[in-house]
């Protein structure tokens, strides 16, 4: 969607946007304990982007760094929720 809309494309931008809402509405009515389930997918995720930006030589944005720790800290409290038993794996 950024590309769409720095090149002005707006068609593109509007699916972009539609399929961001889309996403958006899975995730909420997907329920909290799916949204923590995920948040731990992103780990290996975040090593790659790092490593992917070292390579390129820029250094993580406090932006990214921000997301970053917070998805992080969602997925510490969906381990521990996992390994107590509130959240049940199926």
């Amino acid at each position: 969607m950024k590309y769409s809309y720095k090149e002005k494309q707006w068609g593109q931008w509007t699916i972009g946007l539609i399929a961001a809402l889309f996403q958006f509405a899975c995730m909420v009515l997907s329920g909290w304990q799916q949204i923590l389930l995920v948040s731990i997918s992103f780990i290996p995720g975040f090593i790659i982007y790092y490593q992917a930006t070292k390579e390129n030589k820029r250094a993580l944005t406090g932006k990214e760094k921000g997301m970053m720790g917070m998805i992080l800290i969602l997925s510490l409290i969906a381990i521990y929720l996992v390994v107590n038993g509130t959240i049940v794996v199926s």
